[in-house]
């Protein structure tokens, strides 16, 4: 990539390897998590000094999360190609999927019922700058889930239709695509190609829009690797449709069978397509 089109992200995280992030990213995490419970343990009649000493603590390590986060993601398309990629867009999804859990469910369930006991709090002089997450907290408490919802809501979030667009950028990711810019012939990834669709030139955006285009046209056929990839996600997506719909019944009876016939033939797919 041209050096003008590239940025230093390192400043923004501790340790840029996979290891790095991996590990600092379970221990903030893990901070999060210890003072999420313990606001927990003292929501009771809790005072305004120390529920704000409490959400200091967690605006310093979600910074870190979404610091992270961001990293991940801006390293990700900075480059979909190298062998790293898929292990950045994996720290990228489970920051935002881990940390909404947390940083949002949890938490706002916790403030709504602090709320819901001391309705003064938000009016607390002191409590000036979170009283929008206060009052956020306390609308939404009505609409907050019961664990096992928020379980079912979870594994539909891994398994539906969040699951097959990162099977698609993950496709979209491994694309290297030919290309003529200035008389010069290039292999270049799919993201980058995208971007220069934009280009100042009519001319490199006339050859890399053919480039583009007609590569997806010819290559209608995933590859054997996303071939089994695909097919393992539709085998998790039936089977956890099943077990969110288990009942009994004729309907259900009919939901099992349907779910046996198409299960079956595609774990007999899915291992033929990956030997």
């Amino acid at each position: 990539m041209e050096e003008n089109r590239t940025w230093d992200l390192s400043n923004i995280v501790k340790d840029t390897s996979i290891e790095g992030l991996t590990k600092e990213l379970e221990l903030s995490f893990t901070k999060v998590q210890s003072v999420i419970e313990e606001l927990r343990e003292n929501q009771k009649g809790i005072g305004a000094n120390q529920l704000i000493k409490h959400l200091m603590e967690l605006e310093d390590v979600a910074e870190e999360i979404y610091n992270i986060a961001a990293y991940s993601y801006c390293k990700y398309v900075s480059d979909t190609t190298t062998d790293e990629s898929q292990a950045l867009i994996a720290l990228y999804s489970k920051c935002r999927n881990k940390g909404d859990e947390i940083l949002e469910s949890t938490l706002n369930q916790i403030l709504g019922n602090i709320v819901l006991e001391q309705p003064s709090i938000s009016e607390n002089p002191e409590m000036k700058e979170y009283r929008h997450l206060l009052e956020r907290a306390s609308e939404s408490l009505p609409f907050i889930l019961s664990p096992v919802e928020e379980e079912i809501i979870t594994e539909k979030d891994a398994n539906g239709i969040s699951a097959m667009h990162e099977l698609y950028q993950s496709w979209m990711g491994s694309q290297m695509i030919d290309v003529e810019i200035d008389g010069e012939k290039k292999s270049i990834s799919a993201n980058q190609a995208f971007s220069l669709l934009m280009a100042d030139k009519r001319e490199i955006r006339e050859s890399v829009s053919e480039a583009y285009f007609g590569t997806f046209a010819r290559d209608k056929d995933p590859s054997v690797n996303n071939k089994h990839k695909s097919n393992a996600r539709i085998i998790e997506y039936v089977l956890m449709s099943y077990r969110i719909r288990p009942g009994s019944g004729p309907v259900s009876e009919r939901y099992k069978v349907i779910c046996d016939v198409l299960t079956f033939p595609l774990i007999c797919l899915t291992f033929s397509t990956a030997v």
